[in-house]
C-alpha cells in the first residue's frame, strides 16, 4: 500500500465503485496499522461512504474493534454523523460496553436519536444489554425520551425484562410513569400486560 501511495497521481481518498475509500476498507478488515497509515498520509478521517458510513461507523458497527474505534476518536473522528439510514456510532455500540464507553468518553450524544426516534438507551433495553442500559442512565440517558410509536425506554423495558433498572434508581433516575405511548398505554399498563405483580 505504502509503494501504491507513493505511485504519480494516486490519492488517498480515491473511492472504489460502492463509495469506500480505502480507509473505509481497511478499518471494515480490522487492520488497525493500514488505518493508522492512512490517517498519517492525510485520509479523510470524516469521509462518508457506501449508505453514508464514515468510517467510525464502520468500526463501531461491522467490526467491533474498540482499538480501531479509539484510533479513529483520537484521530478527530466525529461521532456525530448519522447513516443514509439514520444511525450513528452509539446506537451500534448499544450492545458493546467497552465500546459504548469509549464514545461517551469521547463526548458522543448520549441521547441521540436515529431516524425512528430510538435513543443508545432504546436500543440497549430492546436488545437485553442489562449492563449497557445501567451505564447509559448512570451517565446522564433521558429515560423519557419518545420513540416514533410515543414510547419511552420505560415502556420498552417491561417487554425486555429490564424494568428493575428504573424501579432500582427511581429516586435517582426521573422516569415519568405517566407518559403514554402510540396505544395509549403507560409503563403500568405495559408492566400489567406482560407479568404478575
Amino acid at each position: 500500500m505504502k509503494a501504491l501511495l507513493k505511485a504519480e497521481n494516486t490519492e488517498v481518498d480515491k473511492a472504489d465503485k460502492d463509495s469506500n475509500t480505502p480507509l473505509h476498507l481497511a478499518v471494515a478488515g480490522s487492520h488497525l496499522e493500514a488505518v493508522s497509515f492512512l490517517l498519517d498520509v492525510g485520509s479523510d478521517i470524516n469521509r462518508k461512504g457506501n449508505g453514508n458510513q464514515t468510517p467510525l461507523f464502520k468500526a463501531s458497527c461491522y467490526t467491533g474493534s474498540v482499538g480501531i474505534v479509539a484510533e479513529l476518536l483520537n484521530r478527530g473522528a466525529d461521532p456525530e454523523l448519522p447513516t443514509d439510514s439514520g444511525w450513528f456510532p452509539l446506537h451500534d455500540a448499544a450492545d458493546n460496553i467497552e465500546m459504548t464507553k469509549l464514545l461517551i468518553s469521547k463526548h458522543a450524544n448520549i441521547n441521540v436519536q436515529k431516524l425512528d426516534q430510538w435513543t443508545p438507551l432504546h436500543l440497549s433495553i430492546e436488545w437485553g444489554e442489562k449492563e449497557i442500559a445501567q451505564f447509559l442512565l448512570a451517565n446522564g440517558a433521558d429515560p423519557n425520551i419518545l420513540d416514533n410509536k410515543e414510547q419511552t425506554p420505560f415502556h420498552l423495558s417491561w417487554a425486555a425484562g429490564l424494568d428493575d433498572i428504573f424501579i432500582q434508581h427511581q429516586g435517582l433516575i426521573r422516569v415519568d410513569p405517566s407518559i403514554y405511548d402510540y396505544h395509549g398505554m403507560t409503563p403500568i399498563h405495559r408492566a400489567a400486560s406482560v407479568s404478575s405483580p
